[in-house]
């Protein structure tokens, strides 16, 4: 399942893993506000893909433009997910996402404990 996401990138679920994290959120027929726009926006721009005999996959031309990947792009590991990146800014910001690893550890500690 490939999904677009804010910041110029394309994240891909397998179809299992997307179900199951699409599952957790309980569903309602009265959704608030929020909950609806989120719904609709995300699951109306996920896309199943295919893979071909060899494994590849495609990604839709629509997809790209979504996002704004039009050069060469490069596919990162995110835990339960792939991640497509246009390479010049990964290789950009190289050195600020591991100049902030400590700090970022930092907050999600926090948010696991209930600190501020």
């Amino acid at each position: 399942m490939c999904v677009p996401w804010p910041g110029g990138v394309l994240r891909l679920y397998t179809e299992k893993q997307f179900a199951a994290l699409a599952t957790q959120v309980r569903g309602t027929l009265a959704p608030d506000e929020d909950q609806a726009a989120l719904d609709v926006t995300l699951f109306s721009a996920a896309e199943r893909l295919e893979m071909d005999a060899t494994g590849r996959i495609r990604i839709p031309r629509h997809q790209l433009d979504m996002v704004g990947l039009s050069g060469e792009v490069m596919v990162a590991g995110a835990r339960d997910r792939l991640e497509v990146h246009d390479r010049a800014t990964w290789k950009a910001q190289a050195k600020e996402r591991w100049s902030s690893l400590p700090e970022l550890v930092k907050r999600i500690e926090q948010r696991k404990t209930g600190g501020v």
